[in-house]
């Protein structure tokens, strides 16, 4: 959890603003997993932040493929990926 509190995160900039980490109540770990220090109450708002995750880029890369493939722009580039022969 140390490298979300960093880096002018969204995560690091709310600690900051609050001057306090209480905001935080566990990891995805613990969300995913039944944990006994983790408690998920009914109508209480969860954020989840996917900090070093890899998702966040993936879901951008995906929009703004979106957007140039709409576009006609979208231009394959040839032997992209390395294939060994064999």
């Amino acid at each position: 959890m140390a490298s979300v509190l960093t880096a002018n995160t969204s995560v690091h900039l709310a600690q900051q603003e609050t001057a306090s980490r209480s905001f935080i109540r566990g990891t995805i770990a613990q969300f995913l997993e039944p944990s006994p220090e983790v408690s998920v109450r009914s109508g209480v708002t969860r954020i989840f932040s996917p900090f070093g995750l890899g998702v966040l880029d993936l879901a951008v890369g995906m929009f703004f493929y979106g957007l140039a493939k709409e576009s006609n722009v979208v231009h394959p580039v040839a032997d992209f990926f390395y294939e060994e022969e064999g």
